[in-house]
């Protein structure tokens, strides 16, 4: 397994890439560029994805939504940073994983998602998420509202959950 890799190091690495091919690589015909251009682009892609691949969790996305019952599209999309940070260990959300996660839900997504990430990033919501550059990541803030959330539900059942 290759080493994970940030999201800034994949635009570093891009930029490596690119001019290693323009500047060292110019004496190549334009098409073997190309081709080695997209094998290292292939590799490098590969290599984030992988850092990307999230791990199984034991409770699945609509049942976790389904415990913490969160009410309106806010506290949804914090929910699902949630679930993905800190269950899914994704190292950050993209807006297209937020979307993805709400039609698994079949639940309306917000009209505007970067929208939303950014209202949820603001100071009206106590900074519950960074949303920088089209990721997003759960603050500490956010984890403790989300935590609270499921203590309330887990107080709310009635001893349901007891054992």
């Amino acid at each position: 397994m290759s080493r994970k890799i940030t999201h800034e190091e994949y635009r570093d690495e891009i930029k490596k890439i690119n001019s290693y091919v323009r500047s060292d690589m110019r004496w190549l015909p334009e098409d073997e560029q190309i081709k080695y251009f997209n094998e290292m682009m292939n590799s490098l892609k590969a290599q984030y994805e992988e850092s990307r691949v999230s791990s199984k969790p034991e409770v699945s996305l609509e049942e976790f939504i389904g415990r913490i019952r969160p009410s309106g599209n806010i506290d949804v999309t914090t929910t699902i940073l949630y679930y993905k940070n800190e269950l899914e260990k994704m190292q950050f959300v993209t807006v297209d994983d937020v979307r993805n996660a709400y039609d698994e839900l079949r639940i309306s997504p917000p009209a505007d998602i970067s929208q939303n990430l950014r209202e949820i990033a603001s100071k009206k919501y106590y900074n519950r998420i960074v949303f920088k550059s089209g990721l997003a990541s759960i603050t500490a803030e956010g984890i403790k509202y989300i935590k609270n959330l499921d203590e309330h539900n887990v107080d709310s059942n009635l001893g349901d959950d007891e054992e």
